[in-house]
């Protein structure tokens, strides 16, 4: 069953499932949201990672760490050194995964955005046939490797946001602002309505997914 999050400081009402904590900054939001991550140190992004993720490891939810190929090892000496009870759980079980990006997102050496949305939409029914909620963070960097198919990025996050309603998940995706352009970020703040910028979240006033769909007219299925 589904347990009850407890309260904390500060709610940013994303939806109106239930409300659950972010595990930093004291924030709440509600399940059923597409966010991003955007940093510009390797202590943010390792903070946020790591604190996002335990806040789903102690509430048990399914943990989803869609990670760049050199950051594993990293990650779980840090996860154990900032949480030494929950020390052995990333990557220990199906509740906790950690997955190279390349084989969650280019495994035939593309990026197919079709077969990556039906990803998320398989991943989705799995949550709601355990009846558990789904916490996800990925960090976006495999797009700077020109692989075919990332020119798709954009408005594969724009389509992205119509499975996550009333969907009992989050996923985050992360972006270094040292590495990415500006064109690419300005498409990120359009296609996800809330960011996470240096331990608070933030509304993106951009925001505007249908709109970025309509310009690309690829004419993709919606998913349902």
């Amino acid at each position: 069953m589904i347990q009850p999050r407890r309260q904390v400081a500060v709610h940013i009402h994303t939806s109106d499932q239930e409300s659950f904590a972010l595990g930093f900054g004291g924030y709440s939001c509600n399940w059923g949201v597409h966010m991003c991550g955007l940093y510009e140190t390797d202590s943010e992004r390792e903070d946020l990672i790591c604190s996002y993720l335990h806040q789903g490891d102690v509430d048990g939810d399914l943990v989803r760490y869609m990670h760049a190929d050199s950051a594993r090892e990293r990650f779980i000496e840090e996860y154990a050194r900032r949480y030494p009870t929950e020390a052995a759980h990333p990557g220990a079980s199906a509740a906790f995964v950690l997955m190279p990006l390349r084989e969650r997102y280019c495994p035939q050496g593309r990026f197919d955005p079709l077969a990556s949305l039906e990803l998320v939409r398989k991943a989705r029914e799995g949550a709601r046939a355990e009846g558990r909620h789904l916490r996800s963070i990925a960090e976006m960097d495999w797009v700077l490797l020109g692989l075919p198919g990332s020119e798709f990025l954009i408005p594969y996050e724009a389509q992205a946001n119509s499975l996550f309603k009333q969907a009992p998940m989050i996923i985050a995706c992360l972006y270094d602002l040292r590495r990415f352009s500006g064109a690419t970020i300005m498409g990120v703040l359009r296609t996800h309505r809330f960011s996470l910028v240096r331990g608070m979240i933030v509304e993106n006033p951009y925001y505007d997914p249908q709109r970025v769909l309509d310009e690309c007219g690829l004419g993709w299925p919606a998913p349902e």
